[in-house]
């Protein structure tokens, strides 16, 4: 027995659970949504059962997970062996099975989209705040190394106050666009607050956070404004590393912040690192307060 959920922007059935002989495979396998009887089944909304024959003979079952105004995936239920068949009655009781997953995962992909709502920013959908506070209080007690990237926007305020808000925040939207593409696909790109943006790397060491930073710092300059031009904005960088750098979640945030702070003082556009931001540390009278105490921290 296996459930596939329907992802119609990568044109695949992913697996969602599998049960029975075989159910490793089947977790392993996704289903593209064009072609075929699972394809079929999908797009008429109608249950099947078919015999498979040749080298693994097997009757099949494959019935529509229904939502309320379109098809969410399929169940896949498969009985092997030479000569087998689902009964008539078999059928049916598999058709009225389909239609109670079908309202359970319903409430499960509700469930989940309320999740995802929260833990995302409504401006760029990026991850925010509250989700960038737990995932690095997570990433420190699994004890794995990582790194922390953490970007301000120069000349933002200008570009924001010149052009309007609704420009400022299409920019916004450009940019985290932006950061996506110049991280790799296991980076963690966070909206930090305002105009700061954080990145968690994992499993990466100051040489490769630095290599990341600055293809985001380029991939920033290249960001487009409301007159398809350069949009003149650019960004600091800070970067530290865990342990290296720190213990614990909130020092850090702190050499994070201390490393962006030594990338303004020498001249903005550029990157800092926890090493220079001690250097610097006179300077900070007071320091700011990391953001998960009270809130996003007020802009250098």
């Amino acid at each position: 027995l296996g459930i596939y959920v329907h992802e119609p922007q990568r044109g695949a059935l992913s697996p969602l659970l599998a049960r029975g002989v075989g159910a490793d495979a089947f977790m392993d396998r996704e289903l593209p949504d064009t072609g075929g009887v699972a394809s079929e089944v999908l797009t008429k909304g109608e249950a099947r059962s078919v015999r498979r024959r040749g080298k693994d003979p097997a009757a099949l079952i494959i019935a529509p997970l229904r939502g309320r105004d379109h098809v969410l995936g399929i169940l896949h239920l498969k009985r092997l062996g030479q000569d087998v068949r689902f009964e008539p009655r078999e059928f049916d009781l598999v058709r009225l099975f389909a239609a109670h997953v079908s309202i359970a995962l319903q409430n499960a992909l509700a469930h989940r989209a309320m999740e995802l709502r929260a833990q995302t920013d409504a401006l760029t959908g990026l991850r925010n705040h509250g989700t960038f506070r737990e995932d690095v209080e997570s990433a420190v007690v699994r004890g794995d190394p990582f790194a922390l990237l953490m970007l301000d926007l120069d000349e933002f305020k200008a570009y924001n106050d010149e052009r309007g808000h609704e420009a400022g925040n299409a920019l916004l939207k450009g940019i985290a666009s932006a950061l996506g593409n110049a991280c790799r696909e296991s980076d963690l790109v966070y909206r930090y607050g305002g105009d700061e943006f954080c990145v968690i790397l994992p499993r990466t060491h100051m040489v490769g956070a630095i290599e990341v930073a600055e293809r985001v710092r380029k991939a920033v300059r290249e960001v487009r404004g409301s007159e398809r031009h350069r949009s003149g904005v650019h960004c600091s960088v800070g970067v530290a590393t865990f342990p290296s750098d720190a213990t614990d979640h909130a020092e850090l945030l702190l050499a994070a912040d201390r490393a962006l702070y030594a990338a303004k003082r020498a001249g903005r556009d550029r990157i800092g690192t926890a090493t220079d931001g001690l250097e610097l540390v006179g300077e900070i009278v007071p320091p700011r307060t990391p953001v998960d105490e009270i809130g996003p921290a007020p802009a250098i």
